[in-house]
């Protein structure tokens, strides 16, 4: 008897530990996804609002990515130093791992962009069919002229994105290369012959910050403009006041409620650290 009462306590608690969790995170997850694939035909604010979480989502995916390009670049750079000194193996592993993980966060870059393109279509093209629903010519011009603007300030968003991209995706494929070049060949010989190879990623690393940069500030530009009423946490500044940070990603957001899940290459943790360090140039 005492079994069977300890078997079902055991039952219970594996229920209470491991089911309803389950249950939550599934809850959770449907919920997010009925967010971003609305259906019904009463839901224009729930679209607009799926929109807004989406790009704040690809403004954090794109701060995470200068973070995780800067890794992979900067374990390159210790590599090819000639002051080089640590575990050749060692660190050869950490460059093939921040290399992975720069590429990995490329393409959570790139697939925050199918669901936004979506979304905005059906928005923009629900917003222009009810254009003629309006009564009175006032209200409806005004609504047009919305109509425009926003659709400039997403199409910023998204035109900054795809640059961003094709710089992200080409960087990530050099680090791969040189990789793979040392791989096979790391010794001082080879190392000189990649000297001005690795300025130059660096240059072209200044570029892609700036181009990830400028998605960031077109994504804040937008939430500022559409965010729903009461959700903005701050003032949005003027375009002109704000200029791209060259010193550090920022994932803050500007909403007050802002239902945007966390970058998994965000949480993932941080590359090996080099046994030496060659700064970045400007």
């Amino acid at each position: 008897m005492g079994s069977r009462n300890s078997v079902r306590r055991n039952a219970a608690r594996w229920a209470a530990a491991v089911v309803l969790p389950m249950c939550v995170a599934w809850s959770g997850c449907a919920a997010l996804q009925s967010a971003m694939s609305p259906q019904s035909k009463d839901d224009g604010l729930a679209r607009v609002d799926a929109l807004v979480a989406g790009i704040e989502k690809l403004q954090i995916e794109a701060a995470v990515g200068k973070e995780r390009s800067h890794e992979a670049l900067e374990q390159l750079q210790v590599l090819a130093s000639p002051e080089f000194n640590g575990d050749a193996v060692t660190m050869h592993a950490s460059l093939m791992t921040a290399v992975e993980r720069s590429e990995a966060q490329a393409k959570q870059f790139a697939g925050a962009v199918p669901p936004i393109k979506v979304l905005a279509d059906e928005i923009f093209e629900r917003w222009t069919a009810d254009l003629e629903r309006f009564g009175g010519s006032k209200l409806r011009q005004r609504s047009q002229t919305r109509l425009e603007e926003t659709r400039a300030s997403y199409e910023a968003v998204l035109k900054s994105t795809v640059s961003a991209q094709i710089a992200f995706e080409s960087l990530n494929a050099d680090l791969r290369d040189h990789a793979l070049y040392l791989e096979h060949d790391f010794n001082a010989a080879a190392i000189e012959l990649i000297a001005d190879d690795v300025v130059a990623l660096s240059e072209r690393s200044n570029e892609l910050d700036l181009r990830l940069d400028r998605c960031s500030l077109a994504a804040r530009d937008y939430v500022a403009k559409t965010a729903l009423h009461g959700q903005l946490a701050e003032p949005a500044a003027p375009v002109a006041a704000r200029e791209p940070s060259k010193a550090s990603s920022q994932t803050r957001t500007l909403r007050r409620r802002a239902p945007v899940a966390e970058s998994a290459e965000e949480a993932a943790p941080p590359a090996p650290t080099a046994t030496a360090s060659v700064p970045k140039s400007n």
